[in-house]
């Protein structure tokens, strides 16, 4: 068994198998992208469970407005991680618009449904304008972003 686990080691150090590979800049800026978009669509969902599961107007409130002021911001950072990594050659350009076009979709449909949460619970309680009204506001100023 030692022999068998020498062997593997020569072999690995040959071969450099136990070498990890050195991320490229392109690498870098995806992986950060990536976290991004994930960062604001784990929010999204998370908010829609609150908007589904609470019956406190006001932290729904807040919930959307930082929803809101998240998705708002996410032209800023996507500037900043491309000031970051400004040194990439056409064809990797090319492959992060594909990237964030497939990570779009992804918040474009959270995004639905986080607009339809908010709509189912401000026809559940009609009747009440106090709650409503706030949610309303909210919810026009979310879908004006980005238009």
């Amino acid at each position: 068994m030692k022999k068998l686990i020498v062997i593997l080691a020569v072999f690995a150090a040959v071969t450099g198998c136990n070498t990890p590979p050195v991320p490229t800049q392109f690498d870098k800026a995806k992986a950060e992208l990536n976290m991004l978009m994930n960062d604001v669509i784990q929010l999204h969902e998370r908010s829609i469970k609150m908007i589904s599961e609470s019956s406190n107007f006001d932290d729904i409130a807040i919930a959307i407005k930082i929803t809101s002021d998240t998705k708002m911001g996410i032209g800023s950072e996507i500037d900043r991680i491309a000031q970051t990594y400004p040194n990439l050659n056409q064809q990797e350009i090319e492959k992060m618009y594909a990237f964030m076009g497939e990570k779009g979709k992804e918040l474009d449909a959270v995004s639905a449904r986080f607009v339809q949460a908010i709509d189912d619970l401000i026809r559940a309680n009609l009747n009440d304008q106090a709650k409503t009204q706030p949610l309303i506001i909210a919810l026009k100023q979310y879908q004006m972003i980005g238009q």
